[in-house]
C-alpha cells in the first residue's frame, strides 16, 4: 500500500504490514511501536524546488534559501 506520511507508515509496520523506508527524523518518534529500525545505506538525498516567474525576483527570503543550501 502507499502512504503519503511517515507517521501512517510506522502505524503501519507497527501492525505487521510489511516493510517501508522512512526518514529517522519521524521513525525515532514512535521507538514505543513494536517496529525494527535499520539504517539504510546508501544513505538518500533529499532536495526541494519552487516554482520562480521568470519575470519576477526572487524574495529576499528565497534570496536566503538559496544561499544557505549552496553554502
Amino acid at each position: 500500500m502507499e502512504t503519503h506520511t511517515d507517521s501512517s507508515a510506522c502505524a503501519f509496520l507497527a501492525r505487521g504490514l510489511g516493510v517501508s523506508i522512512v526518514s529517522s527524523l519521524f521513525a525515532n518518534l514512535f521507538h514505543d511501536f513494536p517496529i525494527v529500525l535499520r539504517r539504510f545505506r546508501p544513505r538518500s538525498a533529499q532536495s526541494s524546488g519552487r516554482p520562480q516567474d521568470k519575470d519576477v525576483p526572487p524574495s529576499l527570503a528565497a534570496r536566503r534559501i538559496d544561499a544557505s543550501a549552496r553554502s
